[in-house]
């Protein structure tokens, strides 16, 4: 429940228990009804019955409020704990693959195979050998997702199980598409930072 559904709620349950004993004590008063007994007797009830239920409303939301701060803290907590490393790796990830896309780029008007494939590979061997591709892991699910779909385009491309010709129209295209997501990501995660930095104010 957000702060907006709590304020409802409490507001709906204020209401029942302000007007539930003047209605009642309506029907009495004005004796629409019949009341079986004492009125004196069904006034006493109602003021435990309405003590008892008001104290469990306060019980529950001073309970409710208590939970929601421990977990609040406590996943601002884990947060800020794993952040660091979760961004260096981001960020190691992003500086690799800009290289790489770099040394790409600077050969645009060379239309020599050999080089697209030597950096292809040396980018596999960096993903693979050097571990960069296991990093991701630590980030997220997109940034994980993003590389592993670089590296595997890039094994296709170099080792297919059927004779397949790649362009480096393609290989730029999608060094430029892993990146865009490296980039989003990054940019979600300093959002992130702000926004528990105010909360933890």
């Amino acid at each position: 429940m957000d702060r907006k559904e709590i304020k409802q709620t409490l507001i709906v349950i204020g209401l029942i228990m302000v007007f539930f004993p003047l209605f009642i004590n309506g029907l009495m008063f004005f004796r629409i009804w019949p009341v079986a007994g004492d009125v004196n007797t069904w006034i006493s009830f109602l003021g435990t019955f309405w003590g008892a239920v008001i104290g469990g409303v306060i019980a529950g939301v001073l309970t409710l409020v208590g939970v929601r701060m421990t977990i609040k803290n406590q996943f601002i907590k884990e947060f800020s704990e794993k952040l660091p490393e979760q961004l260096m790796n981001l960020e190691d990830v992003i500086a690799v693959i800009k290289k790489q896309n770099s040394v790409l780029n600077m050969n645009e008007y060379i239309d020599n195979p050999q080089i697209i494939r030597g950096i292809m590979q040396k980018t596999i061997e960096i993903l693979k050998v050097d571990g960069l591709l296991k990093k991701t892991t630590t980030v997220n699910l997109q940034t994980y997702t993003a590389v592993r779909q670089l590296n595997d385009y890039l094994n296709d491309s170099l080792y297919p199980l059927k004779s397949s010709l790649y362009t480096e129209t393609e290989v730029k295209k999608m060094f430029k598409k892993c990146l865009e997501t490296l980039n989003a990501e990054h940019s979600l995660m300093m959002k992130d930072i702000q926004r528990y930095e105010n909360k933890a104010k």
